[in-house]
């Protein structure tokens, strides 16, 4: 009798831990052929915030889309903020602030969606998206995403979408942990870098989600190109503290950049240069957009006053400007001194806006300006026979929408 009581322990332990699945890439619910639902630990918006359903949008015509060599193209394809990473899966919703205050709607990373459609791919967003809501306003979000279920159908008009919260995969947070910081997103690879940077790292990332979901490798096998991958570090595309475990939601601050027009009127350089005269020439690399060279530039600094500035260079549009109806544009501006420049300024306006100026710039610097304008400091080379300064301008890319 206790020789069958004991088999009888061993055969009910057996199927105990037969059922009890242990998570490993190609074994996590709702991910890959694995059955059952998502896993995930649900969380709050910005309280005034509601949200329309979570509907698809058809994965084939956003891939034609990604195709385009004009970005601005990509943006106004469907008229609203395009948001995100992936494009297997791509969901529309409105969001709207009920508040008397502008409000943050924040997406965090590992946020997952159930789909309400047989055969149809589940989702997830890899990293952050924060979209600011003016108070008594919606916006329409389109929101890129990555596929969990190799194989199935990708989005579409009929197919709806349940938000559930963040995963709670051991084996997906693993990934997620990786790409911290990470630039990966539709909004800062496409405005911060090029289009077909923002391909090469989506289909990448893609190949390792399906790595994970159906059992085909680890987050370790692809640490070398995930190594590669530019980091969002100094460039104030995230609110602080986006990655904690448990945020603060930011708060509306983070959304004043996007008051701007997005349309520079021009761009300006205060070089000082020890006192010699304002550099000798400049010029834009042009892409459509036309710009006049003024040195010597006199800078209004009130009504009816002006101030001659030392060593100044400004670039005026003469025609359609860089940003014009809130299209993401960039351009590069060059120009040479005859030394190096220890504390220079950049001045940037917009049609209506005040100008802003960013003091002690340093080579390598990225930075945000008040009006909207972002700006890198991409080089300075020469010697004291003379010195050529290279800055990238990159318009308004608050919105992505005629609002700008």
């Amino acid at each position: 009798m206790k020789k069958l009581s004991l088999i009888f322990i061993l055969v009910m332990s057996f199927g105990f831990f037969a059922c009890e699945r242990i998570e490993k890439p190609g074994n996590i619910p709702g991910m890959g052929d694995t059955p059952g639902t998502l896993q995930a630990e649900k969380y709050e918006f910005n309280e005034g915030l509601s949200f329309s359903s979570f509907t698809g949008i058809s994965n084939n015509s956003t891939s034609s889309i990604l195709k385009s060599t004009a970005t601005d193209e990509i943006i106004y394809e469907f008229e609203e903020f395009t948001q995100g990473s992936g494009d297997q899966v791509v969901l529309k919703v409105t969001i709207t602030n009920n508040s008397d205050e502008c409000r943050t709607a924040w997406f965090r990373a590992g946020t997952v969606f159930q789909v309400n459609k047989d055969g149809y791919q589940n989702a997830i967003l890899l990293a952050p998206v924060a979209v600011c809501v003016d108070a008594g306003q919606s916006k329409t979000v389109i929101l890129n995403l990555y596929c969990l279920n190799l194989g199935k159908e990708g989005s579409d008009e009929t197919a709806s979408y349940e938000f559930l919260g963040v995963t709670t995969s051991e084996t997906m947070l693993q990934l997620l942990d990786r790409l911290r910081y990470r630039m990966i997103n539709y909004e800062h690879l496409v405005a911060y870098y090029d289009l077909d940077l923002y391909i090469q790292i989506k289909d990448k990332l893609q190949e390792i989600v399906w790595a994970i979901t159906n059992g085909t490798g680890t987050v370790d096998d692809y640490m070398d190109f995930i190594n590669t991958i530019p980091k969002v570090d100094g460039l104030g595309l995230y609110p602080d503290g986006i990655y904690n475990e448990n945020p603060s939601l930011p708060d509306c601050d983070w959304c004043l950049p996007c008051s701007g027009t997005g349309a520079l009127s021009y761009v300006a350089f205060l070089t000082g240069c020890d006192g010699t005269p304002a550099p000798s020439s400049g010029s834009y690399i042009t892409n459509g957009f036309n710009f006049n060279v003024e040195t010597n530039w006199n800078l209004k600094i009130g009504k009816g006053e002006s101030k001659k500035l030392k060593g100044a260079i400004k670039f005026e549009a003469t025609g359609d400007q860089l940003g014009e109806d809130g299209a993401v544009d960039e351009g590069i501006f060059v120009f040479n001194t005859s030394c190096e420049v220890e504390d220079l300024e950049v001045i940037t306006k917009n049609k209506d806006e005040e100008h802003s100026i960013i003091e002690d710039v340093q080579v390598g610097a990225i930075f945000n300006m008040a009006n909207g304008f972002t700006v890198e400091f991409v080089s300075v080379e020469g010697d004291d026979s003379g010195y050529i300064y290279t800055f990238k301008v990159m318009s308004d890319n608050c919105s992505g929408s005629q609002e700008n």
